[in-house]
Order: structure tokens, then C-alpha cells, then sequence
């Protein structure tokens, strides 16, 4: 085994972190965390002091293995198949180097498959407790019939067009997500992101104009997948069938792009988002569970 070294993550760091992202998939198939456009939207989300200047990069001599990228709290852990033994050292740095500084007790949480067996274990080695609440992954064969969607009158689906749309689309999503963290000038930095398709982000929009609902839709074509992230509707326009709608119009995209597989996350207790993705035929394929760490006496350091 070569030396194992880490450095901060910069933005000339992107590409191949998303090769790296598109490897592990193309290695160990699904579940992974997360995919190449997932990772890119984070960084549209993240809002935070410092952004992904924080994420951390794994070496063993000059390969790229792993990302351990700490936010809010949270540490969100990618790494190749291939060299799992990182896991322990990404941890340790995470607990040692935690950037918010919540006084004496600080809780850090990361996440877990309930099918990766072996980052289960070495997270109860560390002391880490699973809790209760999971996001279900979920998949559905892009080249499967797709179901009917009509839209109510008045309401029609095109992309997202540019600067032009950028308030009214986070508008919709703030209206349908009170507590995200999505901003004008992170959807704006979305735009410049390399997984960023223009086609393959879409809205509904209302008689009168207004952005009802959206979904934006990554796109990995080295491995023909594609991730939901996120699917949305205006407080004022749901029980319409605009998601139902948006979303078989991304798959019937999908479909022409010769995509093979399409995943979301859903929160377990979403039930009427569950309902409509089981309706659209994306079966569970996984649990993703947060696991938390209880750290005691020390202050945050640089």
C-alpha cells in the first residue's frame, strides 16, 4: 500500500473528483453516494462559510480514493470501492477537525447504506449509532413504458431558460421547500456546473406564467444514469399531476438519450411523495441511514 495523503479540495479539483464519483459507480454499481450530478448540485446548496473549500481529497500516492466533504454538522463520505480502508481515516479526521464548533458536545453524523456492510462496520467501531429515519433510494428502469400525464389546461412543460427563469425557479422551490437552502446565486452557480443540462431541467408553468413545479435531472452519460434531484411543486399548484407530469417528460428525455437507469432519494415519510414515485414504477433499492457521533472536549480547529 502507497502512502495515504489528504489535501483540501479546490475548484480545479472538480473533474476529477466527478471521474473519480463516475469510477465508483461504474466499479460498484448502485448504491453509491453520491452521484457525479449530485455532487455538483451540493455545491449549489451549499451556502456555508468556505462552501466545498472544506471537502478534503484522499491519496494513496498519486490516485485519487476518496472526498470526505463536512457540512452543517454532517460529513458525507465518497470512496472507491477498491480502498475502503480510508474510511477510518476519513472519520477520524472528521472528528478531530469538525468546522462548526457547538461547544464541549458536538453530534456528527454521516451516512450509510443498510446494504454497505462495510462502512456499517467500521462506523459501530467508532461509536457511531444508527438512527431511525432513512432516505430510500430508489430506481426505475428508464427504457420501461411510461404511464399517461396529462396536464391540467393551461399549464405546459419546457426547460428552464437561463438567467430569465432564475427568481421564479427558486421561488417554486423555496414555496415547495420552506426549509431549503437553495439561493439565487446558488441555482445561478448551478447553471456552470459540468453535469449541468439545460434539457434535462425542467418546469411546468401556470396559465399565468408562474414556474408550478420542476425537476432538474443529472445525467452521468459515462454510465447512461440519471438522478431526480429535486422534484417539486408550488404550494399553490399541487394535487394538479405536475410532478407526475414533469417527471415523465424527463424520463421520456432520459429514454432518448439512450439512458439505461434513474434514481431519486425519498424521504420515508413522505407518503405522497412515495405514492407518486411508486406510480411511476422506482422501486426501493436501498435505505440511506444517518449515523451519529457524540464528541466531547475540544474546540473546532483550522
Amino acid at each position: 500500500m502507497l502512502k495515504l495523503t489528504g489535501r483540501l479540495y479546490t475548484a480545479a479539483d472538480n473533474p476529477p473528483v466527478l471521474a473519480l464519483l463516475k469510477e465508483i459507480y461504474h466499479v460498484g454499481g448502485p448504491p453509491v453516494y453520491p452521484t457525479a450530478g449530485e455532487f455538483d448540485w451540493w455545491q449549489c446548496i451549499d451556502n456555508e462559510p468556505g462552501g466545498m473549500g472544506r471537502a478534503r481529497l484522499w491519496f494513496e500516492g498519486d490516485r485519487l480514493i476518496g472526498v470526505s466533504y463536512p457540512h452543517s454538522g454532517h460529513v458525507d463520505l465518497m470512496v472507491h470501492p477498491h480502498y475502503t480502508y480510508v474510511t477510518h481515516p476519513m472519520l477520524a479526521w472528521a472528528e478531530k477537525n469538525r468546522l462548526i464548533d457547538t461547544g464541549p458536545e458536538t453530534i456528527l453524523t454521516t451516512f450509510s447504506f443498510a446494504g454497505d456492510r462495510t462502512r456499517n462496520a467500521v462506523l459501530r467501531e467508532r461509536g457511531y449509532r444508527r438512527q431511525n429515519d432513512f432516505y430510500a433510494l430508489r430506481r426505475r428502469v428508464v427504457a420501461d413504458s411510461l404511464p399517461p400525464a396529462p396536464l391540467p389546461p393551461g399549464y405546459f412543460i419546457r426547460q428552464l431558460r437561463g438567467e430569465a427563469d432564475l427568481e421564479q425557479r427558486v421561488a417554486s422551490h423555496r414555496s415547495a421547500f420552506p426549509h431549503t437552502r437553495v439561493s439565487l446565486p446558488g441555482y445561478r452557480r448551478a447553471l456552470t456546473t459540468a453535469s449541468y443540462r439545460p434539457d434535462l431541467d425542467l418546469v411546468v408553468t401556470a396559465p399565468d406564467g408562474v414556474i408550478a413545479a420542476f425537476t432538474t435531472i443529472w445525467y452521468d452519460a459515462d454510465n447512461r444514469i440519471a438522478t431526480f434531484e429535486p422534484v417539486g411543486v408550488h404550494a399553490d399548484h399541487r394535487r394538479k399531476g405536475l410532478a407526475r407530469a414533469v417527471m415523465v417528460e424527463g424520463l421520456r428525455r432520459l429514454q432518448a438519450l439512450g439512458a439505461r437507469q434513474a434514481f431519486l432519494n425519498s424521504h420515508f415519510d413522505n407518503r405522497a411523495a412515495n405514492r407518486l414515485y411508486d406510480a411511476l414504477g422506482f422501486r426501493e433499492l436501498d435505505r440511506l441511514y444517518g449515523w451519529e457521533k457524540r464528541l466531547r472536549d475540544g474546540h473546532t480547529q483550522p
